[in-house]
């Protein structure tokens, strides 16, 4: 009844106010990462740069695309003053984490002599994911859109899975090999983590402690 209540007495969003808000967001997210990539490589094509629409050239320049709207997504996210904050916590998060893998002790002190970059972060996985995607899709051609769309819902598991086992490898093993296949992933989380302060440490140690 309270819920009810505060609904409507306007204290929260309505149900048609969250419809659209996820509408906007799905439209805005095809936009920016289908409709504009796909419009841009038409443009290359014309200029006689892209290829055919079946190419492997015309569907690298669509991947591409789509990775520097990513990267100038994250750029942009990252100048608003609480998605920068939130990148602090996790660069508090690395260091943390380097910390404990050392075998030191959990203080700020310790920790904040680390980099905020770490191999196995998420962000490196969303990179793999991002250049596995790019590479694979580039061979499949642009069929139908229901051929389309089924390719890439089945090849899910395998871009993830092939992702996930670099990202494990890029962990434990300090190869050339996978120092290079890391840069992407490295160079993105200079974007996504922050050098923190000593406050955000310490909700990082603490949550550390409590795993």
């Amino acid at each position: 009844e309270l819920t009810g209540e505060c609904g409507r007495a306007g204290n929260g969003p309505s149900r048609v106010q969250l419809l659209f808000t996820l509408l906007a967001a799905f439209g805005l997210a095809a936009l920016m990462f289908v409709v504009a990539p796909h419009l841009l490589s038409l443009g290359m094509q014309r200029l006689d740069l892209g290829g055919d629409m079946e190419g492997f050239t015309f569907h690298m320049w669509d991947g591409l695309f789509k990775f520097f709207i990513f990267i100038g997504y994250i750029a942009a996210l990252s100048c608003v003053p609480e998605i920068r904050r939130v990148f602090q916590y996790h660069g508090a998060e690395h260091q943390t984490i380097h910390c404990y893998e050392n075998g030191l002790e959990l203080t700020p002190e310790n920790c904040a002599r680390f980099e905020t970059l770490h191999p196995r972060c998420g962000t490196s996985f969303i990179m793999f994911v991002f250049l596995i995607s790019l590479l694979l899709f580039s061979f499949l051609g642009w069929p139908n859109i229901a051929v389309r769309l089924l390719s890439r819902i089945l090849l899910i598991p395998v871009v993830a899975g092939l992702s996930y086992e670099l990202l494990r490898w890029a962990g434990r093993s300090d190869s050339a090999v996978v120092k290079v296949l890391s840069v992407p992933g490295l160079l993105m989380q200079r974007l996504t983590t922050k050098v923190p302060d000593e406050s955000m440490l310490e909700v990082a140690i603490v949550a550390v402690n409590v795993c």
